[in-house]
């Protein structure tokens, strides 16, 4: 554990957003980071 990049991090101010949140990106099907054996949920773009 600990092979991904961490270019920032998410702060949920709230353990109800939070799990919405973890509901929502871990009803996802993981699938590999390309060229790693890494799993991901998805991409999380924060704006």
């Amino acid at each position: 554990m600990g092979l991904g990049i961490s270019r920032g991090c998410i702060t949920i101010e709230s353990i109800k957003h939070f799990q919405h949140i973890r509901l929502l990106l871990k009803s996802n099907t993981s699938t590999k980071i390309k060229g790693t054996d890494i799993l991901a949920y998805c991409v999380v773009v924060v704006k």
